[in-house]
């Protein structure tokens, strides 16, 4: 996903931007059983036995300058200026998170960890969030304390008698 904000002079362009990657996955395997005769359907779903990450956002915000050839002879008809931002003026070090949950009682970990660069600083003319420095949200699942091996499930429709 890319966003942009610019002015348009007709010979450049200038602005900020913010490119940003969402990834998602949901690692499962199983079975699955329809017996439509009976009503009876029966899901068995097996545990993962390692680290899995199931959600990742990634953002990474810049500012650009996009100059327009007058030349028609110039190889090319765009020069771009690209520079990221960074947040080292309003903050040395991001912003850190980590909360995990479910270990002892699920049998899996969920973890979410983040980075950040904060604007709740001293720093007055720091933008908003997104755009003060690359974020990085990730949230994973890991076996915890007696993680289950598998998880089965029976649903039985009503019978019309």
């Amino acid at each position: 996903i890319v966003g942009k904000m610019s002015v348009d002079c007709r010979v450049a362009q200038s602005g900020v931007a913010i490119n940003a990657l969402v990834n998602t996955t949901f690692p499962v395997s199983g079975k699955l059983a329809v017996d439509l005769e009976n009503k009876k359907h029966r899901l068995n779903i097996k545990a993962p036995d390692q680290e899995k990450e199931l959600f990742v956002l990634k953002s990474d915000p810049f500012v650009y300058t996009e100059q327009k050839k007058v030349d028609p002879a110039a190889d090319g008809d765009h020069i771009i200026h690209k520079m990221d931002i960074l947040g080292k003026k309003i903050q040395k070090h991001p912003t850190q998170v980590h909360a995990s949950f479910g270990r002892e009682e699920l049998g899996y970990e969920f973890s979410l960890d983040g980075k950040m660069i904060s604007r709740l600083n001293k720093e007055t003319t720091s933008p908003i969030q997104p755009l003060t420095g690359p974020i990085e949200f990730k949230l994973s699942a890991k076996p915890g304390l007696y993680p289950p091996t598998e998880a089965d499930f029976e649903l039985r429709q009503p019978t019309d008698e």
